[in-house]
Formats: C-alpha cells, structure tokens, sequence
C-alpha cells in the first residue's frame, strides 16, 4: 500500500467513524434497510450536522459507486426516513450516465452509417454528446466534489441527466425512424 492509499484509508475512517452507539441508533437503522450493501455510518466530524450524504467512489465513464451513507449527528428522524433512497439514487444517477454513452453509441452509428443525410438535429446531438464526459466531470466537481452528494445534489443531477437523456433521444430516434424509412 503506497503513501497515498494509507492516507486516503485514515481520512475514509476518521470521516465516517461510527459512534459507539451508531448499531442502536435509529436511524441507522433505517438507513441500513434500504441501502442494502452500502455501509451505514454516523458523521462524528460535524460536517454533515442535521442531514445524510451518500460518500462515493468515481468510477470509469462517469458511473459513481456508494461507499458509505452518512448521517449527521444531529439529524432527525424524519430527514433520514425522507432521504433513505440515497442508494436507489445513486443507481438512477448511474442509468441516466449509461443511457447517455448508449446515446452516444448508437448517434455515432448512424453517422457512420448515413454521414451527412440526417441533417443539422443529429449533428448537434453529435456535437454535444461528444462533451458529454466533460461536462460530466465539470459538473460532479462543481455539485458533488471530494466524493460527496447530498440527497438534494443528487435528485437535481438525476433529473439533468435525464433531461439531457431525453432530448437527445428524440433526435436520435427521428434519425433511425428517417433511416429506416428509406431502407
């Protein structure tokens, strides 16, 4: 283990040690039910004080992994029941990025296949999906930096994603439809 993976491990354990309490407290347990295998921890460092967060690893194309669920210290009990659908969160976050390299894919098929007879729609869409890891990046350093995402964070990237998802896929979706039709 190098310099930097022992100091990463320390900070990892000192960010989200568990009180002594944390096993009994109840909501932990809350959280414990809905984030399956994601480990349950209580904030004893005061950065996280009434709420949850979801602590994440970066993974490969834009994709986060769950490592720990935080709860703050003084959090209540309704916040936790409210937000205990962080992982499920995470997952749909997760989607949303694979949508969008499928998206990517199959636009770069049918200029491949049809290079310039799809018109300006499919061009933009082949433009912006291009810088679509970029602006992935951009955006998780700016909302979610040092591989933390509250619940709210969270929700309104889920929602950008999809958004962004959705746009393009009614390009994409008149480009095949057009290409099939003069098949």
């Amino acid at each position: 283990m190098n310099k930097n993976e022992k100091r990463r491990q320390l900070m990892s354990a000192w960010r989200c040690a568990p009180s002594r309490d944390a096993q009994a407290d109840g909501r932990v347990q809350i959280l414990k039910k809905s984030s399956g295998d994601v480990p349950v921890a209580i904030d004893t460092t005061g950065w996280l004080r009434h709420g949850v967060a979801l602590r994440y690893e970066a993974e490969p194309h834009g994709a986060i992994r769950p490592t720990t669920v935080l709860v703050g210290h003084e959090a209540r009990v309704e916040d936790v029941f409210k937000n205990r659908d962080l992982v499920d969160r995470a997952r749909r976050y997760n989607e949303e990025v694979a949508g969008l390299h499928e998206l990517w894919r199959r636009v770069g098929t049918l200029l491949r296949e049809q290079p310039h007879s799809e018109g300006a729609e499919l061009s933009v869409s082949h433009r912006e999906l291009s810088k679509f890891q970029e602006l992935l990046a951009t955006r998780r350093t700016a909302r979610m930096g040092n591989g933390f995402a509250t619940p709210e964070v969270l929700a309104t990237e889920v929602r950008f994603l999809e958004q962004l998802r959705l746009e393009h896929e009614m390009a994409v979706s008149r480009a095949e439809r057009a290409m099939q039709l003069r098949e």
